[in-house]
C-alpha cells in the first residue's frame, strides 16, 4: 500500500519551541495481507534542515511489533525514539515515543505519548 504513509513533525518536549531541524518523513508498505515481519518493509529518510550537522549525528532506534502471523496495517504498532546527540543535549530533551495508528486506507493518527 503505497498511499499510506504519514509525515510527522516532531517538537521538543521539554521546552517550548519547536524543533524545526529534526523532522522524518516516514512511509509504511505492506506486500499482502498474511505477511511475516520480513514481507513489511520500512523506507525512512531523516532530514537536518537547519544546524549543519553531518547526518550520523543523528541517532534513531526503531522497533516493529507485530500482533500476529496474519496481520493487517493497524496491527503494526511502531515506537519510534528519536535524540540528537551532536547538540550535547539528553534524551529527555528530545525524546519522543511516538505510536501510529492507521484510522483508514489511506491515514495515520499520530499519537505522542509521554
Amino acid at each position: 500500500m503505497d498511499d499510506i504513509w504519514t509525515n510527522v513533525r516532531y517538537y521538543q518536549t521539554s521546552q517550548s519551541d519547536k524543533i524545526d531541524d529534526i523532522w522524518t518523513n516516514v512511509r509504511y508498505y505492506q506486500t499482502s495481507q498474511s505477511v511475516k515481519m520480513d514481507d513489511i518493509g520500512i523506507n525512512v529518510r531523516y532530514y537536518q534542515t537547519s544546524p549543519s550537522v553531518d547526518m550520523d549525528d543523528i541517532g534513531i532506534n526503531v522497533r516493529y511489533y507485530q500482533t500476529s502471523q496474519s496481520v493487517k496495517m493497524d496491527d503494526i504498532g511502531i515506537n519510534v525514539r528519536y535524540y540528537q546527540t551532536s547538540q550535547s543535549v539528553n534524551m529527555d530533551d528530545i525524546g519522543i515515543n511516538v505510536r501510529y495508528y492507521q484510522t483508514s486506507p489511506k491515514r495515520y493518527n499520530v499519537k505522542y505519548l509521554d
